[in-house]
């Protein structure tokens, strides 16, 4: 090797040693808010109640927002309005973070996110309150308690006849930290999957990724249920199924995967099941 390229080697060994040695500056550390999705573009063969569950949204609350009914026949290409719920879920991390933290975190970097958070809800707040202002009037604080008295009964009834969807061993448990949002139940090859209480079929198709062939029942308005990762559905949206009805068949691997969700948010299976 000539003294010109051995000289040559030399100085980008001695470049590269140095930029090793080197760390590289921490510009921030920041943590960015998320990107906040204010739109959903309808789908073929989407509904609203698959629409709410992919985004863990009230369907109630869909509707309004968008001024429809339950009964409204959304169509592809169809733009929903989603912001305002994306912005209440948003806001109550951000209020389960805080109460979380010590008094003196988080640092002037971390603060300032969460500061604009703040303002984003504190805004929020304001308009809710003035909209709630303009509906003030005589009775409305009794249909409120009325309401609630109605979904609590409602709810009361329907824990009191719920059953294992199928029979088998439990792999994994409910755990949102975790994105695990239902229970994985492990049954027999082709086994039959039954509806755990009374309801109407409110979405049955393949249109969620990750949940495969997917059945959503709602039990009132509050509760809906799902069953996932079927190999065959044997029933069809609008129909009205009983307790320990087959709803669908399992595939050879015998797994089902099982959500409830309560207002849009998914609790534990475990505390409605007996």
């Amino acid at each position: 090797m000539s003294n010109t390229r051995k000289g040559i080697l030399s100085v980008i060994t001695m470049i590269l040693y140095g930029c090793a040695q080197q760390s590289a500056p921490v510009v921030s550390l920041d943590i960015p808010l998320p990107e906040m999705i204010t739109h959903h573009v309808v789908q073929e063969g989407e509904t609203l109640y698959s629409i709410a569950w992919r985004y863990d949204l009230n369907v109630s609350t869909l509707v309004k927002n968008n001024r429809l009914s339950a009964s409204t026949n959304i169509y592809p290409g169809q733009i929903l309005n989603i912001e305002e719920e994306m912005k209440a879920d948003f806001q109550k991390e951000v209020s389960s973070l805080q109460t979380k933290l010590p008094k003196d975190y988080p640092p002037s970097a971390d603060s300032f996110n969460l500061e604009r958070a703040k303002k984003s809800s504190e805004k929020l707040f304001k308009q809710q309150k003035v909209e709630a202002d303009d509906t003030k009037g005589v009775g409305v604080l009794t249909n409120l308690k009325n309401e609630k008295a109605s979904k609590q009964s409602s709810l009361k009834t329907v824990k009191n006849h719920w059953q294992w969807p199928v029979r088998g061993k439990l792999k994994a448990e409910f755990n949102v930290q975790n994105l695990q949002k239902g229970i994985t139940i492990e049954t027999v090859g082709r086994a039959s999957v039954r509806a755990t209480a009374p309801g109407k079929v409110v979405y049955a198709g393949d249109g969620l990724r990750g949940y495969g062939q997917l059945i959503i029942v709602k039990h009132n308005e509050i509760l809906l249920s799902a069953y996932a990762q079927n190999e065959k559905i044997l029933v069809y949206e609008g129909q009205a199924i009983d307790t320990m009805e087959i709803i669908s068949k399992l595939g050879p691997s015998g797994i089902l995967y099982f959500e409830i969700r309560k207002d849009g948010r998914p609790v534990d299976p475990l505390d409605y099941i007996n």
